[in-house]
């Protein structure tokens, strides 16, 4: 029987499938937990709006130092919210499947947009308010709205050069990727040749093995027939020596 061996020749489409298997297996479970992070952000939000329409529904009975501080109070929950914005943006703007949760996104900004508008015809409401008192308070109000929108903006360019930062560690982590699956193909090519070669030997050393095998057969007929013509000789000697 052959001794010879055939490797596979798709061994590379092989290790690229179970590479691709393995890849989207990631990309699933990493799509679930930027899910999850999304969802706990969106509660949280939800949290302090309800926290932000109870204090703003009270403001317009409050004067003095508790109404300062109840502004203060709703304008940090409101820079909270902002935040919480901002992530949820980020787990969307990295998210493949965007559709349900930038529909979500889209209405948590628009709660966030109709609470500013409430927070701040509520602070118009304050019946016990002379109008210097009101000027002084919206004074206060768009000082502390300013400072937001200043905060606001330092934390977009924080975000910009964080974002910055992450797609240049991406960039070089994708490079070695694709160095390393470089290196990889190279080995299972040259494992392939080695394979392909050790099955050339193979086949040689069948051919020889059948070649000395069909040798020592006729080898052995040679033997087998000589050895009959000698029997037979000998019988013809002794039948002539007895007849003789």
């Amino acid at each position: 029987s052959s001794l010879s061996f055939r490797p596979p020749t798709n061994t590379l489409s092989i290790f690229f499938f179970f590479l691709l298997l393995v890849l989207l297996l990631f990309l699933h479970k990493q799509t679930f937990i930027m899910e999850m992070e999304f969802y706990e952000y969106e509660n949280e939000f939800q949290r302090a709006s309800k926290d932000v329409v109870q204090l703003v529904n009270g403001l317009p009975r409050l004067q003095g130092m508790d109404r300062k501080q109840t502004i203060g109070n709703v304008n940090q929950i409101l820079r909270d919210m902002d935040d919480l914005i901002g992530r949820m943006e980020d787990v969307v703007r990295e998210e493949g499947n965007r559709g349900m949760l930038e529909a979500n996104l889209r209405r948590r900004a628009q709660d966030l947009q109709r609470l500013r508008r409430d927070f701040e015809r509520k602070q118009n409401e304050a019946p016990n308010m002379t109008n210097q008192q009101r000027f002084e308070q919206r004074t206060t109000d768009q000082r502390d709205q300013l400072l937001d929108g200043v905060n606001r903006l330092d934390k977009g360019s924080e975000k910009l050069n964080n974002t910055y930062a992450m797609s240049l560690e991406n960039e070089e982590l994708a490079a070695d990727t694709l160095g390393t699956l470089y290196q990889q193909r190279e080995t299972l090519e040259g494992a392939n040749k080695k394979v392909s070669e050790m099955n050339d030997d193979i086949t040689v050393a069948d051919e020889h093995v059948g070649s000395i095998w069909k040798r020592a057969v006729s080898d052995k007929a040679i033997l087998i027939v000589a050895n009959v013509l000698l029997f037979m000789l000998n019988i013809f000697m002794v039948y002539f020596l007895i007849s003789g």
